[in-house]
C-alpha cells in the first residue's frame, strides 16, 4: 500500500483490519483498543505522504516532523489535550523480544486547532523529541505505530529536557506507557519503512551519540 493524499482517508473498519493485519493488536497494544478508537488517525509528512494503515512510503519521505490529523474531528473533546506515540516494536527483529520498542516520539499537549479543522497542534513541549525513521539495514521493514490518546492529567517532559538518545528510547512499552500515564487511545495509525543505506548511517550516529552520553552523563 503506498501513502495516500491526506484527503483520500479510508474508513475506520478498512484502518482497524489493517492494523489487525500488520499485528499492531496484540504485538503493541491489546485486541480490546480496537473497540475503542473513535475515528481515523491520519498522519501527513511534509513530502505528501500521509499514513493511516499500512502505506508502505520510501524513507526519506518520512524523515520531517509531521502533521497530526483526526477524522472527524467531532469525535474529539475540543475541551481536552492529547499525546501522540510514535513507536517501533521491530528494531533488530520483528516484534523485537530484546530491545522491545523504539520511542520515536511522546507530543503530549495535542488540540484541535478548531471544532472543524482536522488537525491538532501542540500546546506544550514534547516528552520526547520526533526521531526519524531509520530501520537498520538487514532487519526488514520495520512498523513505525502512531498512537493518540486522550489526556486524563498532564504528560511532562523526558529524558533530557526532551532529547532523549537512542539508548534512552529502547526498552520501551507503548501499553505500559498508556497505562502509566492514565491516556485513554482514541486513535491507532501505521507505516512500514524499509532500510536504506542513509538508515543505517543515521544509526551510527544515534549509537555514537549514546555512547559519548554513556561517558560524559
Amino acid at each position: 500500500m503506498a501513502a495516500l493524499a491526506s484527503h483520500n482517508v479510508p474508513s475506520l473498519d478498512k484502518v482497524v483490519d489493517g492494523l489487525k493485519e500488520h499485528g499492531v493488536f496484540p504485538d503493541i497494544l491489546p485486541y480490546s483498543t480496537a473497540q475503542q478508537l473513535k475515528g481515523v488517525l491520519e498522519i501527513s509528512y511534509p513530502s505528501g505522504a500521509s499514513i493511516t494503515a499500512g502505506q508502505k512510503p520510501h524513507r526519506d519521505e518520512v524523515q520531517q516532523e509531521p502533521k497530526v490529523r483526526f477524522h472527524p474531528p467531532s469525535a474529539l473533546d475540543a475541551s481536552a489535550s492529547y499525546t501522540l506515540i510514535m513507536t517501533d516494536p521491530d528494531l533488530m527483529k520483528h516484534n523485537d523480544p530484546l530491545d522491545k520498542q523504539v520511542r520515536h516520539w511522546v507530543q503530549p499537549g495535542l488540540k484541535l486547532a478548531t471544532a472543524e479543522s482536522p488537525v491538532l497542534a501542540a500546546v506544550r513541549p514534547p516528552h520526547t523529541t520526533f526521531l526519524a525513521s531509520a530501520p537498520m539495514p538487514m532487519t526488514g521493514a520495520h512498523r513505525y505505530v502512531f498512537i493518540l490518546a486522550r489526556e486524563t492529567r498532564d504528560v511532562g517532559t523526558g529524558e533530557r529536557n526532551g532529547q532523549a538518545d537512542f539508548k534512552e528510547r529502547l526498552k520501551f512499552d507503548a501499553t505500559e506507557f498508556v497505562r502509566e500515564q492514565g491516556l485513554e487511545v482514541v486513535g491507532v495509525a501505521l507505516m512500514k519503512v524499509a532500510p536504506t543505506a542513509a538508515a543505517g548511517a543515521a544509526d551510527a550516529a544515534l549509537m555514537a551519540e549514546s555512547a559519548k552520553h554513556m561517558v560524559t552523563g
